[in-house]
């Protein structure tokens, strides 16, 4: 780069720009899927590329978050829904988001049972 003020020719220098290449979020996975009120749910993520360590972040429905490759939660009866892993790398670059979708099956109370006599 050669700078030029009022006419005036500056002394040229020279710069090294690095581009540190991203990481990738190659999965982000749920099971078992579906599953039942109760049940723990296991989520996992995978990444490479990037400059390690790579730190990885979950969240999901009613505030969940988690920080790791791997997290799991015991699931309510309100806790379907998307669960989304990031993945950062050393340099903070940062992967384009995945999400994984959970379906929570929940019991349907039994009503008109009639003892026998």
């Amino acid at each position: 780069v050669t700078p030029v003020v009022g006419g005036c020719t500056g002394t040229s220098q020279t710069f090294t720009i690095t581009v540190n290449p991203r990481p990738i979020l190659t999965s982000a996975t749920a099971s078992p899927n579906p599953l039942c009120v109760g049940a723990v749910l296991s989520l996992t993520a995978s990444a490479n590329g990037g400059t390690g360590p790579l730190t990885y972040a979950w969240n999901g429905p009613n505030g969940f978050q988690a920080n790791g490759g791997s997290a799991s939660r015991t699931v309510g009866a309100n806790d379907g829904g998307a669960y989304g892993a990031t993945v950062t790398d050393a340099n903070q670059c940062q992967a384009t988001a995945q999400t994984a979708s959970v379906t929570v099956n929940v019991p349907t109370p039994i009503q008109g049972i009639t003892p026998r006599p």
